[in-house]
């Protein structure tokens, strides 16, 4: 359930077209991250995205709730959140469009940059 719950708060909530096969987006990725993306339509019924994005406050904490719910143990949930500052996310998908619907594939890869600890 938890898992159904986390794929439906992806949405985009900021997004503008220049023309019918192509369109620009920004805005929230919930509860992941900022991003900005671009979409070209191939077909009426197909097009591609790619999106780029930053993980920080406060969804460095979501990322942290989510590896959690998915079985993740508490010490490295700890042990991850106290490693990086905040992270790079780059998405790759095809969407397959019905009406005003579409529902789609992707991968997905987050880069998390550390965090520097100085001993003084």
């Amino acid at each position: 359930m938890h898992k159904l719950i986390i794929i439906i708060c992806f949405l985009k909530i900021s997004s503008f077209g220049f023309s019918q096969k192509a369109a620009f987006s920004a805005g929230l990725q919930l509860p992941l991250k900022y991003d900005i993306g671009f979409e070209y339509k191939l077909h009426k019924k197909i097009s591609t995205n790619l999106n780029f994005g930053i993980l920080t406050k406060p969804f460095d904490e979501s990322i942290l709730g989510i590896l959690k719910i998915f079985g993740l143990e508490q010490g490295y949930v700890d042990m991850i959140g106290n490693a990086f500052e905040f992270g790079l996310v780059s998405d790759l998908g095809f969407r397959f469009h019905h009406k005003k619907n579409y529902f789609g594939v992707f991968v997905q890869n987050i880069y998390l940059l550390a965090k520097i600890h100085l001993k003084i």
